[in-house]
């Protein structure tokens, strides 16, 4: 990204990651301290589910008005605001204890989350290089795997070692890392392009056929990433296995995710981003079908590990084919538009699998799962075939 005579140059990708690192962590790790906290002050599962929906919910309202206003206006200052809500959510439940402050502290933690998502994945395709945007976004994914595995135990730790209200004051240095981070940054970050935004309004994004089909594959990569952590706690228990047992299988997944990540560059310069990902859902379409076939753990271990490395391309893939596809000036609002879809797939794929679950049971939920996730990849990998494109 050339920059004009005297001017700062751009931000450095490795603290971009690292600013996103630390802010996830932060948004994650208060996750897991809220619901803590609510149920310490007595709060009841139906009112814990309230809070989480209430911090889910900004990510399908807000997602896009917010791109559209970092393509005209540029992410510095909403990248301030953000980081500035995320600090107060992180000590109103200290100051003010009580659940009140929790249901804030839901809400503001929930707008940081849009900022962090949009802003930054726009960030990330805007200063890479053509040939630099699957492998940055691949890096931004590693760094977000570390920080989905450290972050509940950071909280964990601090919540059993100092109580649930000073474990807020633990998670508030990494956003305090981000403000400094932004300090230092500020005039690195691209401007707005206001008159270019509004000569590319054209048309809405969703009548562009092949952009929607993207959206529809990310979907399906939500879809597995959701329901696969969230089902086979409830499989497992069914069958009689421990809490611990459990989530050693759960967290195999977790580990080949992160190893999948590391080796995924090579597999995209060898066959393609889309070739990839149909390979991808091919292979989670396969672990929910095989699911239910298994009761031992040693197999569930397994069929988690290959069901953790097929998931995780995924997003990478998804998030890097989205920014491609944008208009130019309207890169953020179009990254915007995949996190609004990806919201609305994570609030209510939940309920809706769950009620196959409920009627029909665990058995055909699994394989209705497998099937749509399973036909999704054969339409994709029919579609490739009829307008096969130049690998990158």
């Amino acid at each position: 990204m050339s920059t004009r005579a005297g001017a700062r140059p751009p931000v450095v990708m490795q603290s971009l990651v690292l600013m996103n690192s630390a802010g996830f962590i932060a948004l994650l790790a208060s996750r897991v301290v809220l619901s803590l906290n609510a149920l310490a002050l007595g709060a009841s599962a139906f009112e814990v589910g309230i809070m989480a929906a209430v911090n889910q919910m900004f990510s399908v309202v807000l997602s896009v008005p917010l791109g559209a206003y970092a393509d005209r206006h540029g992410s510095r200052g909403l990248f301030l605001a953000g980081m500035l809500v995320a600090v107060l959510a992180l000590l109103l439940p200290f100051l003010f204890p009580g659940m009140t402050a929790l249901y804030f502290s839901a809400a503001l933690m929930g707008l940081w989350a849009v900022a962090l998502a949009v802003l930054t994945q726009t960030l990330v395709g805007q200063l890479s290089r053509p040939e630099e945007i699957t492998r940055n976004y691949t890096t931004l994914a590693i760094f977000g795997s570390v920080a989905l595995f450290s972050s509940p135990l950071i909280a964990g730790f601090a919540i059993d070692s100092a109580g649930v209200e000073i474990a807020w004051l633990v998670i508030l240095p990494f956003m305090l890392f981000d403000l400094a981070w932004m300090t230092r940054n500020w005039q690195r970050l691209p401007r707005g392009r206001a008159r270019e935004a509004v000569q590319q309004k054209g048309p809405h994004l969703l009548r562009d056929r092949r952009f929607v089909w993207i959206l529809i594959q990310s979907g399906m990569v939500q879809l597995c990433s959701d329901l696969y952590p969230f089902f086979m706690p409830i499989y497992g228990h069914a069958h009689g296995l421990s809490a611990s047992m459990i989530g050693i299988v759960v967290a195999g997944a977790a580990v080949s995710s992160f190893v999948a990540r590391l080796l995924m560059q090579p597999l995209v310069q060898r066959i393609g981003e889309e070739r990839l990902l149909v390979a991808s859902l091919v292979v989670c379409a396969a672990c929910f079908a095989a699911v239910p076939l298994f009761t031992h753990p040693a197999a569930l271990v397994l069929v988690s590990l290959v069901f953790g490395a097929g998931s995780s391309v995924g997003h990478p893939i998804t998030t890097s084919l989205v920014f491609r596809s944008s208009p130019p000036g309207r890169q953020a609002e179009t990254i915007g538009v995949r996190i609004m879809v990806n919201g609305a797939m994570r609030t209510a794929a939940p309920g809706v699998f769950g009620g196959i679950a409920t009627l029909a049971g665990l058995t055909s939920m699994f394989l209705c799962t497998g099937l749509l996730i399973g036909g999704v990849a054969i339409a994709n990998r029919l579609m490739l075939r009829r307008a096969p494109r130049p690998r990158p």
